[in-house]
């Protein structure tokens, strides 16, 4: 199995807000530019809480026990939150998650979560995933729309709509 990996498509320059631990333990998010075709791991763990009560409440029906983190991403156009729900790993897959090659990024892929997929509100587009089960880090890429992907365990999501 491959690690999973988020890759988000889009024709236009992104930045993105990347956590950053200082030495007093307390996360500051700095704004860098997503490089084409540059991979970046990030710890979900370093990632902000949703606070949006909306959002969180019909995630909950679903996913009643699961924390939802934010990356904040923006463009010339508009700001982007992409929300993950956190999948923990379920207690029959444990004793295979300890062997599992790459288990701090998951057994399996995202999932799109339909109910909050391409959602506008307040001038914030949302995408909501379920990250893979057990991922504490996601490897984020970016590439260009017309680009046609090939590889396994991967979940696109394209940021230029049609």
């Amino acid at each position: 199995m491959n690690i999973a990996k988020l890759i988000l498509k889009s024709d236009e320059t992104l930045n993105i807000l990347l956590p950053q631990n200082s030495n007093c333990k307390n996360i500051n998010y700095q704004a860098q530019e997503l490089e084409l075709k540059k991979e970046i791991d990030i710890n979900l763990n370093d990632l902000k809480n949703c606070d949006n009560e909306k959002i969180i409440e019909t995630i909950k029906q679903t996913y009643q026990n699961n924390l939802v983190k934010e990356l904040d991403l923006s463009s010339q156009k508009e700001k982007i939150k992409i929300l993950f729900i956190l999948n923990e790993v379920p207690k029959f897959l444990k004793s295979i998650y300890k062997e599992c090659e790459f288990k701090e990024y998951g057994l399996a892929n995202y999932l799109e979560f339909d109910e909050i997929w391409d959602f506008y509100e307040n001038n914030v587009r949302y995408f909501t995933v379920l990250t893979s089960m057990g991922a504490n880090k996601i490897k984020l890429c970016l590439k260009n729309t017309q680009e046609i992907e090939d590889e396994i365990n991967i979940m696109e999501i394209n940021l230029d709509k049609e």
